[in-house]
């Protein structure tokens, strides 16, 4: 069992020529925090090393939203929960493979708020479902003794939910199936404790049309 603090130095959401969300952590000091829970277990079966994974994080950070069209909110709260559940082979003694099946929720919660050209914000669910490809790989810098993990996700399903009866309008419901998410993070001992530095990068394409209107890619 592994629990821990979690920390988003950056954080960056794009729909390209439209809007997009920012968060620095030096703007945002005391709130952009989250936590982190890993359980594994280990076992032989002829001779092979066999590991299953369950992971998951809770992370809340705020955001400053700007667009050219709905002018900009600073400050609005945003939550992400990511769940992993992974199995895997040690594959040489420097080298294990993982797949299984994750899971991500993001919630940006801009309902009740007023951009500054007046415009009515309102929240937006995203929810996802991937299969990961990871390895794991033992890889020591100097005195670390750390271990670099590479990813790659598949995302197979997703569904957003935009809230826009909170602005005034009827809620909007759209799947947008096709999709990555590229991962790396390196994680080593220092002074009794793991830190583990990562970078998460997703692309979502643009979903379906419900009653004229659609979600851009991000």
């Amino acid at each position: 069992h592994e629990a821990g603090l979690q920390i988003t130095g950056y954080y960056s959401y794009d729909e390209p020529h439209f809007m997009y969300n920012r968060s620095y952590l030096g703007d945002h000091l005391l709130d952009n925090f989250g936590l982190v829970y890993n359980f594994k277990q280990q076992r032989v079966i002829d001779d092979y090393l066999y590991e299953f994974e369950i992971d998951t994080d809770y992370k809340r950070f705020d955001i400053d939203y700007w667009s050219n069209s709905t002018g900009t909110v600073g400050d609005v709260k945003n939550e992400i929960f990511n769940l992993r559940l992974l199995g895997g082979i040690q594959l040489t003694d420097n080298v294990k493979l993982k797949s299984g099946y994750g899971y991500r929720y993001i919630e940006d919660h801009k309902g009740g708020l007023t951009s500054t050209t007046g415009a009515l914000g309102y929240d937006r669910i995203q929810e996802y479902q991937y299969i990961p490809l990871l390895a794991e790989i033992k890889s020591p810098v100097g005195s670390l003794d750390g271990t670099l993990k590479l990813e790659y996700d598949y995302i197979y399903y997703g569904k957003n939910e935009s809230k826009l009866s909170q602005s005034g309008s009827s809620d909007l419901e759209f799947r947008n199936d096709d999709g990555y998410m590229v991962k790396a993070s390196y994680k080593f001992p220092y002074l009794g404790f793991n830190f583990e530095p990562y970078y998460i990068f997703q692309s979502v394409e643009e979903s379906n049309t419900v009653s004229s209107s659609y979600e851009p890619s991000n």
